[in-house]
């Protein structure tokens, strides 16, 4: 047996990761001609990502065990998944990119040693979680009950994490920035000292329920800028809702921002429709403040006149690069019911959408049609599906050719005219995502040459071109997958291949808890890693 022979044999075990069968490949010509000619076939146990910790005792922490949830649907004591981790294949980390931490404590009447300790421990585990998942790189940590009032115990994990792994930070909320600087001054020590490799860290601007005692909140942002900016090429992301106090502390934390060249991204969070509804949709001089720093924007659109202000943010908001429109699918049979009449209310809709958005860094686009009333069945309707076809032809007709990504949620309609456009309209159009959407026609995205990357959550029988090199299929979520009852781990790669009318070389599972989590067939296995963030992808 020659060499290559015997490397391709160790290889085929199912317990060797795939980077390890990609490097070998791409150092033996002969390994490589071989899963070149023959697929790899790989299945991956989803054992983590996303964690939640807990002390057993809060009036005993130094004595008592952490309690780990989420690792299977047992209980383990951190102590015990150290060691289970020790022992793992290196295969059932590759498939995390993400870490997320859940802290169960309510640390508020802990005292301060107690809470040093406890952030130690929890740091010391996340910094394990890095150490064996090699391709994670975001930090994903909340508290599961967002205690109002001085718990800012996710700083003081933070604040002793040490790893060049993490590159981004997920939201931390604005309460716990002002609460720990009380007691800590981000002027006088690096909280981000031992992340050097940290990119983007977000921090959540929610001043509703924002005690009355917290009398200052730009001093604290200022000083958190000044420590973020002692790393290279950091970005902070700030998410504000839509309030004035919100808007204004934005502002405000630009302004200082601007002065010291430190780049902030602006992501919308909530209350934005209504706040725009209660100025008659204008843009205000407090909101200009911060137009040209808006990267992100979701709104949640329940009448026709909310369409008013996607108008101006889609030809004012120059540095936008994703939007998400939620809208309530009555609006339709509302507007048809004023003039009850075709014609009519198509001179409508053209006048509504009668704008084209000229934003040149939009590259990504979800639409969520919600059906908020019992009353309107479009599935079994066609004058009510030839409405809903001309609506949604409206709205993609607004948006710019830049678009590369869309995200389709609830989108239904077996006679769906608004696909054969889309290589027209959008011919960088490379990734395309269906959410909760049975009914489509099965040559919906079949011309479209540009297409390289396809999501499915659940199942739909839709045909795939030659052009697309990755298709995948999640299960991981019962509320929003249709098709979830036919979910098996015994499904042969052949009952895909008839639902996409193609077949692929390359196959990967994700297995969680016995049940699939979700597969991904792929042209090229070099790309692997895409499906990672395709399979996992949030969408609110």
């Amino acid at each position: 047996m020659t060499s290559s022979n015997t490397t391709i044999q160790s290889l085929s075990n199912n317990s060797v990761s795939l980077s390890e069968i990609v490097k070998s490949m791409q150092g033996n010509e002969v390994v490589y001609k071989f899963y070149k000619n023959h697929g790899i076939q790989k299945i991956f146990f989803k054992h983590l990502s996303r964690l939640t910790l807990q002390v057993s005792n809060i009036n005993d922490v130094k004595n008592s065990e952490i309690l780990c949830y989420g690792f299977g649907k047992n209980v383990y004591t951190m102590k015990k998944i150290v060691v289970i981790l020790f022992y793992m294949a290196k295969e059932c980390f590759e498939n995390v990119y993400y870490i997320g931490i859940d802290v169960k404590d309510d640390t508020r009447m802990m005292s301060e040693n107690d809470r040093i300790f406890l952030a130690k421990k929890y740091a010391y585990f996340i910094e394990i979680l890095y150490e064996k998942c090699c391709n994670a790189s975001k930090l994903w940590l909340t508290n599961r009950n967002h205690f109002s009032g001085n718990d800012n115990f996710l700083l003081y994990i933070l604040e002793r994490l040490k790893t060049d792994k993490v590159i981004e930070i997920k939201p931390i909320f604005l309460e716990d920035i002002l609460s720990y600087s009380i007691k800590n001054d981000f002027g006088e020590f690096n909280l981000f000292l031992n992340m050097p490799n940290l990119k983007v860290f977000s921090v959540e601007i929610f001043t509703n329920e924002l005690p009355s005692y917290y009398s200052d909140c730009i001093t604290p942002m200022k000083k958190l800028i000044n420590c973020l900016s002692k790393n290279k090429n950091i970005t902070l992301d700030m998410y504000i809702e839509g309030t004035n106090k919100s808007i204004n502390i934005a502002s405000e934390i630009l302004n200082y921002a601007n002065e010291i060249n430190f780049n902030i991204n602006i992501k919308q969070s909530s209350g934005w429709i209504e706040y725009f509804q209660e100025i008659n949709y204008t843009i205000t001089d407090d909101f200009l403040k911060i137009i040209n720093n808006l990267t992100t924007v979701s709104l949640f659109i329940h009448i026709i006149d909310d369409f008013k202000i996607i108008k101006s943010f889609m030809t004012s908001l120059q540095n936008l690069k994703s939007i998400s429109l939620h809208i309530d699918k009555d609006i339709i049979e509302r507007v048809y019911k004023q003039y009850n009449d075709m014609e009519s209310y198509f001179l409508q809709i053209k006048e509504c959408f009668n704008f084209k958005s000229t934003i040149k860094k939009l590259t990504e686009f979800r639409l969520h049609q919600l059906c908020l009333s019992n009353d309107v069945n479009f599935s079994e309707n066609d004058k009510l599906d030839i409405l809903n076809n001309t609506f949604l032809e409206g709205i993609f007709s607004i948006l710019p050719n830049t678009i590369t990504t869309l995200y389709l949620i609830s989108i239904n309609g077996n006679k769906l005219d608004i696909f054969k456009n889309f290589p027209v309209q959008f011919p960088s159009l490379t990734t395309i995502s269906f959410l909760l959407c049975s009914k489509i026609p099965e040559n919906a995205i079949y011309s479209i040459q540009s297409l390289r990357k396809v999501i499915i959550h659940g199942e739909l029988k839709i045909n795939i071109s030659k052009m697309v090199e990755i298709v995948v299929f999640c299960y991981f979520d019962e509320d929003f997958c249709d098709g979830i009852d036919k979910k098996s781990i015994n499904k042969p790669n052949k009952y895909f291949f008839n639902l996409m009318n193609a077949t692929f070389n390359n196959s990967i599972r994700n297995i969680n808890n016995g049940e699939i989590y979700y597969i991904a067939f792929l042209k090229d296995i070099f790309k692997w890693k895409d499906i990672l963030y395709l399979a996992d992808d949030y969408f609110y």
